[in-house]
């Protein structure tokens, strides 16, 4: 038997948790920033309801970290079929707790190749980093051999920036140079990499590879145009401050 109302009762708008009452047409409820379930129709009901409300939202909180970090816990062992369990219950592919890294910078620093590929069909953001200025293009270069250049392929195809370091001077062009593989590097400078960007202290690519001794890098970086005369000078890294 068809029921006659349940039409009707699905066009209704969603209510006020406090005061059941619906917004005017138009209006829009507004959303519990913590739990992001309760919807109020002002900021009085919402406050109103707090101190109900509180001890619900912390625990949805809770639930809503667990499975974050359940999902980073999983992508950083390289645990693909959890990785990908977790993915189809719902939980947020790029979703952190309090600044700390998402599951593919997890997954990077993992140097998994399923799992980083997983989470960036599933949209992850290949840029999207931690509060320690970490991100995912820059972790890969910091490892060397085929596996590492399979993952920064997979970042770079994803729309990683090829120019985005750590905000401490270094790039991941510098990070895969201190590591001397040269298919990484290749690849950084294919996408747009900088080949004469310079670190804190002036040091560019090319004379920190000569310090190391790898002649494959030397090599790639000279036939990008690397300058080897450049000047090593004091690169100032540290924002400007207004003069008083």
């Amino acid at each position: 038997m068809v029921d006659p109302d349940r039409d009707g009762r699905r066009r209704q708008r969603p209510e006020c948790v406090k005061c059941g009452q619906r917004p005017a047409a138009g209006m829009k409820l507004l959303l519990c920033g913590g739990c992001m379930t309760a919807k109020y129709c002002g900021l009085g009901c919402q406050r109103g309801d707090r101190p109900e409300h509180k001890l619900v939202c912390k625990a949805l909180e809770e639930v809503r970290d667990n499975a974050v970090l359940s999902l980073v816990i999983a992508a950083g062992r390289g645990d693909l079929a959890k990785v990908r369990s977790l993915l189809l219950a719902g939980s947020k592919v790029d979703k952190t707790v309090s600044g700390r890294r998402t599951p593919l910078l997890a997954a990077v620093r993992r140097n998994n190749t399923a799992v980083v590929k997983l989470l960036l069909q599933s949209g992850a953001d290949a840029n999207k980093g931690d509060d320690n200025g970490s991100y995912p293009l820059m972790s890969a270069a910091e490892f060397d051999g085929g596996v590492a250049a399979a993952v920064v392929a997979l970042l770079l195809q994803a729309g990683a920036d090829a120019n985005r370091g750590n905000g401490k001077g270094s790039t991941p062009l510098y990070a895969a140079v201190c590591y001397g593989n040269a298919a990484v590097v290749e690849l950084l400078l294919v996408a747009g990499a900088e080949v004469d960007t310079a670190t804190g202290d002036g040091s560019t690519p090319l004379m920190m590879v000569a310090q190391e001794g790898h002649e494959a890098v030397v090599g790639v970086l000279l036939r990008a145009g690397a300058l080897v005369d450049k000047t090593k000078e004091r690169v100032n890294t540290e924002p400007l401050t207004p003069e008083s």
